[in-house]
């Protein structure tokens, strides 16, 4: 996921590719000055589980409102997020062990888990 939010090269503001037939569409991103490829909304809707890596400060703000926002009930969304991308985001239990590699998580985020000491 980009800072901007976008996902598999379907960036907000550029044309819609829900309402297509086709896999796999190259959409002109006018920020990029060129075309991207990707796969189109109604493959990743189809998809047995959908990962999302998420990495770096400039990517928190932008995550944490997207999981403020009501998951897919079928929990086919799973979120890779380092450290410095999961800084904004508040367990529900409290907890730092909530947000984690599980996809039973209660925020449906994962973070990477520090090392226990031996």
């Amino acid at each position: 996921m980009g800072s901007d939010g976008h996902t598999a090269s379907i960036f907000p503001g550029t044309r819609s590719i829900r309402g297509t037939s086709r896999w796999v569409s190259t959409p002109w991103v006018p920020r990029l000055a060129k075309r991207r490829m990707t796969l189109t909304l109604p493959v990743l809707n189809a998809a047995h589980r959908v990962l999302f890596l998420v990495a770096g400060a400039e990517k928190a703000e932008t995550l944490r409102d997207v999981l403020e926002r009501p998951l897919d009930p079928e929990g086919k969304r799973t979120f890779l997020v380092d450290e410095a991308a999961a800084a904004l985001l508040r367990p529900a239990s409290g907890t730092a062990d909530d947000i984690s590699g599980d996809p039973q998580s209660s925020s449906g985020a994962s973070a990477p888990r520090k090392p226990r000491d031996a």
